[in-house]
């Protein structure tokens, strides 16, 4: 089976970054949260 890749909006990415940078979460709940790779708020 192959997995189909996701497509994020940069919004959507946008507002995880932001929520990040006011310390409203950390980066690992973030991620946890949302059910994305730790690479996609790193970079």
């Amino acid at each position: 089976m192959s997995r189909q890749k996701r497509n994020f909006s940069a919004k959507f990415k946008l507002d995880l970054v932001i929520r990040l940078l006011k310390g409203e979460k950390n980066l690992n709940t973030i991620v946890t949260e949302n059910n994305i790779q730790l690479n996609l708020l790193r970079n």
